[in-house]
């Protein structure tokens, strides 16, 4: 065997094991991403709920939760995240954390057969909006960005997270709900248009 032909011979190995090095990255970054929907499958974010004082955040959330008819006694934990901005007049998001998922997937229910107000919560005439949703991986965030700003201007008028999957549907005649579980999977529409 000659010079050229082991030298081809070895790149193509290399080629090919490149390929299973690939497969197997995409497969542990697919595991890191399940692990990390799983750690958050509890948990809800409470979006617009006025902040009062020194409260007790979590004995706000039972309130909340009381009023909306949901067992208060499935609250683990809620505490206020993210920077106290000074020039900024919306209150911090609350995360909570829920002893299940399916007291979660309760939450989740509630939220969408009413709108939610402060008044709900501290009876003080507040028109304020308070939004729950599912608290999603920083991947699953940037994701669900990405398919807004890419799908919305495409006619698609149903943009929506249920379990943490990101599910679009183009109008309600339309009957197929598609699942974004990827930037590939939302490459596939700027191929279709």
């Amino acid at each position: 065997m000659d010079f050229k032909e082991e030298s081809q011979k070895k790149i193509k190995a290399l080629e090919q094991k490149n390929v299973y090095l690939e497969k197997c990255n995409k497969a542990l970054e697919e595991r890191i991403q399940d692990l990390e929907v799983r750690d958050k499958e509890k948990n809800i974010e409470i979006h617009g709920l006025e902040k009062h004082g020194n409260e007790n955040t979590k004995q706000v959330v039972r309130k909340l939760a009381e009023k909306l008819k949901l067992d208060p006694n499935d609250i683990e934990d809620a505490q206020r995240v993210g920077q106290e901005k000074p020039d900024d007049t919306k209150p911090k998001t609350v995360l909570v954390t829920l002893r299940s998922k399916s007291a979660r997937n309760n939450w989740m229910l509630v939220k969408k057969e009413s709108k939610i107000y402060n008044d709900k919560v501290y009876d003080n005439g507040s028109e304020n909006r308070i939004y729950i949703n599912e608290d999603l991986p920083k991947y699953k965030r940037q994701l669900l960005w990405m398919v807004r700003n890419n799908l919305k201007p495409k006619g698609f008028q149903y943009i929506w997270v249920q379990n943490c999957n990101i599910l679009v549907k183009k109008n309600s005649e339309e009957k197929k709900i598609y699942n974004i579980r990827s930037e590939d999977d939302l490459k596939k529409f700027d191929e279709s248009t």
